[in-house]
């Protein structure tokens, strides 16, 4: 009888802590996929519908990450951006609503500003002309050491869950 009501109190005590690690999310770990899309010649794209994406002719390569509509103090908005001049095929995100001086094509959802249990960094990278066939962002939860070296790290621009 002893030992069953030890068994018990420890499952008890491991059911809490287990409960009180995972108190994290204010928003479901599955929000909106966004899709990451690769076409000839290094280009990337993502994109909230799969479909834009094959109509542009590029390859579906996988759920870049998942945002959210649920805004709050402690998410922020990411935006889909372009650099027109680029004959509107360099896409990117940001959290600047004025696209960092590009044109400004909507928003992506929600992505939390600072690192949580259960998070993973989003990061921008760029390649430059000089190291790579054309201007290209690529935005994903890849790190540095995972990425072709074309690519320079721009910054973290959120935390998505994995």
């Amino acid at each position: 009888m002893e030992l069953k009501q030890i068994f018990l109190s420890l499952t008890l005590l491991a059911s809490v802590s287990v409960a009180s690690a995972q108190t994290v999310p204010d928003i479901p770990p599955q929000g909106t996929p966004i899709f990451e899309f690769a076409f000839s010649g290094g280009r990337h794209f993502n994109t909230l519908n799969y479909q834009e994406g094959i109509n542009a002719g590029f390859s579906p390569q996988n759920i870049a990450w998942h945002s959210t509509e649920s805004s709050g103090a402690l998410t922020t908005l990411l935006y889909r951006c372009v650099v027109p001049n680029g004959g509107g095929q360099d896409h990117f995100a940001s959290q600047d609503p004025n696209c960092e001086g590009q044109l400004n094509e909507g928003n992506f959802g929600y992505v939390f500003k600072a690192p949580r249990l259960g998070l993973v960094p989003l990061y921008r990278y760029y390649a430059h002309p000089n190291g790579f066939s054309q201007n290209d962002h690529w935005i994903n939860k890849a790190t540095q050491n995972l990425m072709p070296t074309e690519y320079g790290l721009e910054g973290i621009i959120g935390y998505v869950y994995p």
